[in-house]
């Protein structure tokens, strides 16, 4: 926990020591007055339980203070300047400088991500993401390891998927959103587009650890409704290459089965129109 209050406030110190926020008043008013408020906010916003401060000027301390607690399950254990805490090895003092850029703008990873995807550029998408990182769908046991979603990513990029997010909510190291996905598949059969509500969770390199799918906003009945004439034409006209790359009513994802979904549904459409 002291680790992730560390890398967070990294940013909050560089704002406060920016020359246009010291003002001529006494130390310690104009750190209660400049400094704390940015402090207060911040640890709202990120989900911060506790942090201490001191500032040194000129070998005196200027200020020093304490807020929130060292323990969530002791409200009571409040953050002082005297507070004492574990130190950990050096190696996350001398690291932290990596975490800044994740503290200071999430969001900005999560741009990265987005660019990543749309561009279809596999290994930067891979590059955002971590080691242990997994998709999952909320309510159930369906998950992805990193190494088994490259699957997924080329099927997706193979139906020229394109990706929009809404409603964007950073609050900690989560990130929650709204995604509007568009791709060739849906095209094909009549649909525009779907959206999903998902959760994107950072470790503390600003790498994304998972993906939680938590729920659809679009009708899965349409999209069954839409793909049905299609698989009920392939059945009947091809079925042994239907029951290749949708065995057991089961979509098997990488960029040959997507190219040949592809070329099986501009069939149909011939076939059928």
């Amino acid at each position: 926990m002291m680790r992730k209050t560390l890398y967070s406030m990294i940013p909050v110190l560089a704002l406060a020591f920016f020359p246009h926020h010291l003002r001529a008043q006494d130390a310690d008013d104009r750190f209660k007055t400049q400094l704390q408020p940015i402090i207060e906010q911040v640890m709202e916003q990120r989900g911060i339980p506790g942090f201490a401060i001191a500032v040194v000027h000129n070998q005196k301390v200027v200020y020093a203070a304490g807020f929130g607690v060292r323990n969530l399950q002791n409200k009571n254990d409040k953050i002082t300047p005297q507070s004492l805490f574990h130190m950990a090895s050096i190696e996350k003092l001398l690291t932290a400088g990596d975490g800044l850029a994740f503290g200071a703008d999430l969001k900005a990873r999560f741009e990265a991500y987005r660019r990543a995807m749309n561009s279809h550029d596999l290994q930067a998408v891979l590059s955002c993401l971590a080691a242990d990182y997994e998709f999952k769908v909320a309510n159930s046991n369906y998950k992805v390891a990193k190494k088994d979603i490259i699957g997924q990513l080329e099927w997706d990029f193979a139906m020229n998927a394109r990706s929009a997010y809404s409603d964007i909510q950073i609050k900690g190291n989560i990130i929650s959103t709204v995604l509007t996905e568009q791709n060739d598949f849906y095209k094909a059969i009549g649909v525009s587009e779907r959206k999903y509500q998902l959760t994107f969770v950072y470790d503390d390199q600003g790498l994304i650890k998972e993906a939680v799918l938590e729920k659809s906003l679009s009708s899965s009945e349409a999209f069954d409704v839409a793909l049905n004439p299609a698989l009920e034409w392939a059945r009947k006209e091809r079925p042994g290459e239907l029951a290749e790359i949708y065995p057991n009513n089961n979509f098997v994802y990488n960029t040959q089965t997507a190219k040949r979904w592809l070329r099986l549904l501009n069939d149909w459409h011939k076939a059928t129109r």
